[in-house]
């Protein structure tokens, strides 16, 4: 049974905008186009080093326009920054040199660090923001999506995503959310097992600018750790 939800879920999030696919591919295919140095890296690799360097994790907030691509952030490459000694000054550096990147600490857990849009500040309706007022749910991260949106709330986990996207998402992980007067972003944040947990990018949600835009979240695979020698 659990194997024919997976290939239901799998399916759910095949149905989506096929332009807003093509718009991804063409942006990796203009990043690799552009790479011109081992030195030139992603937002997200750059995230990865410095999580790993300092302890933290991270999500991603992103917006885009009609014809823009949904992973500007995420894929927007430059040159490897060298990082200094301090995260927050790692982070402002960085934010200065990706167009439209701000972030906030999560305001439970001081180890999580939410990378926002500014297209995203002060939106009226936007999903993230709003407040739980009770949740008491056990169960997977992509149901967790699930349950939010049968609760009014405008998040899914559908929508489009490519081929190589598809791979690193998360079905499978188990939560237990409770809580009142939760903001949606700690919702999807604030319960995720970090303990051993190799990849620092949590999740990603995308939402199309405009008002009451649903927003799409996408919880990052993380593989397992590698066994140490002898393990």
């Amino acid at each position: 049974m659990k194997s024919k939800y997976k290939v239901v879920a799998v399916a759910l999030l095949l149905i989506g905008n096929v332009m807003a696919i093509y718009a991804l591919r063409t942006q990796k295919a203009n990043d690799v186009n552009n790479q011109d140095s081992d030195q030139s890296v992603t937002v997200s690799n750059v995230l990865d080093e410095i999580g790993n360097k300092y302890g933290y994790f991270f999500t991603l907030e992103e917006t885009w326009d009609n014809g823009a691509v949904m992973n500007r952030i995420q894929s927007h490459r430059l040159q490897r920054p060298a990082l200094g000694n301090d995260v927050w000054q790692d982070l402002t550096a960085l934010s200065r040199l990706v167009p439209d990147m701000t972030y906030k600490v999560d305001e439970t857990n001081p180890k999580i660090v939410h990378i926002i849009d500014a297209g995203l500040s002060h939106r009226p309706g936007y999903a993230l923001d709003e407040k739980i007022d009770s949740i008491d749910f056990s169960g997977t991260l992509f149901d967790l999506v699930k349950h939010l949106e049968t609760h009014g709330l405008r998040v899914s986990s559908r929508g489009a995503v490519d081929t190589h996207e598809l791979s690193t998402i998360d079905f499978g992980t188990q939560v237990h959310v409770t809580g009142k007067q939760l903001s949606v972003r700690q919702a999807l944040s604030d319960f995720i097992p970090l303990e051993g947990r190799s990849n620092r990018l949590l999740w990603v949600a995308r939402t199309k600018n405009g008002s009451g835009e649903i927003s799409f979240v996408r919880f990052s695979l993380s593989p397992p750790a590698p066994k140490s020698p002898g393990a």
